[in-house]
């Protein structure tokens, strides 16, 4: 059994996938903000966990949400498809197959009682 790291952008291309069409047009204008469907479960993705869209930001108090997903987007790569590491770390980071290897072998190890 090996252990894939899935990451945040990993949750993005699950999400992103089930709107292909509004996903391509965001691409083109970078307005996250034009297809209702594909925001709400972006805005939903990141306002569910406490360690990403700050509680003010998500009620428009402190922030706006549309700017706060887009400039999170933009910072782990979402935005440019071509440069997606297979793999990536939880900051979207590209990690390397050495290191998904490394991975994979503790998860054997797991797996065998070793640790």
């Amino acid at each position: 059994m090996s252990i894939l790291i899935k990451t945040e952008l990993d949750d993005i291309r699950e999400i992103v996938a089930k709107h292909p069409e509004a996903w391509k047009k965001v691409l083109e204008d970078g307005d996250i903000y034009d297809d209702e469907k594909l925001y709400y479960d972006l805005y939903e993705y990141y306002s569910s966990d406490p360690d990403y869209m700050p509680y003010g930001t998500q009620k428009a108090r402190d922030g706006d949400p549309v700017e706060w997903i887009t400039e999170r987007l933009d910072g782990i790569g979402a935005f440019d498809p071509a440069e997606w590491s297979e793999y990536t770390d939880d900051d979207g980071n590209p990690i390397t197959e050495e290191e998904q290897e490394r991975a994979n072998h503790i998860a054997k190890s797991q797996d065998r009682g070793e640790m």
